[in-house]
């Protein structure tokens, strides 16, 4: 809680008007912004690392290649070189394409189409990392052991 002091894990100050809690529900809370942490950095470990993403379900040169993206890096990238593909489609410059490399090091002809559609893909990962670990949190939070916070894993996914 904001404004609890505490040393180790015993209360030292309590500046609230409800009862002090006891030193289990103590624990428990420990043991619950510890697993909150975790999700949180399991959240932001996944937005920002270059994981292997199949992209499926788009027409183009996208459709089961599996690329080593990152929302953090790859959405400013893609906009940009989309923007400078859109800039030679202005020129007169018909289907202008920028290679990009897949997890086999094999390179793809890419359309301005195919980058939003990377963009797009990449925007709902995003998006469903934050609703994962919204999910995971608020789960947390209604455990009322630590022994079910600890055996809690943040791994698997809710649905």
């Amino acid at each position: 809680k904001e404004g609890l002091t505490t040393k180790g894990n015993v209360i030292v100050a309590w500046p609230y008007s409800e009862p002090k809690p006891t030193q289990e529900e103590l624990n428990l809370w420990i043991a619950q912004d510890g697993k909150i942490a975790e999700i949180k950095l399991l959240r932001n470990l996944n937005k920002s690392k270059p994981t292997p993403q199949t992209v499926g379900g788009y027409s183009g040169n996208l459709d089961n290649r599996t690329f080593n993206v990152s929302t953090d890096i790859h959405i400013p990238q893609f906009n940009a070189i989309a923007s400078k593909l859109q800039r030679r489609i202005d020129a007169g410059i018909e289907s202008p394409t920028r290679s990009w490399g897949d997890v086999n090091g094999d390179r793809a002809e890419l359309t301005i189409s195919d980058y939003y559609s990377l963009i797009d893909h990449l925007e709902l990962r995003d998006e469903q990392e934050y609703i994962q670990a919204k999910l995971k949190i608020d789960a947390v939070n209604n455990l009322t052991t630590i022994e079910e916070i600890e055996a809690f894993d943040i791994k698997e996914p809710i649905v």
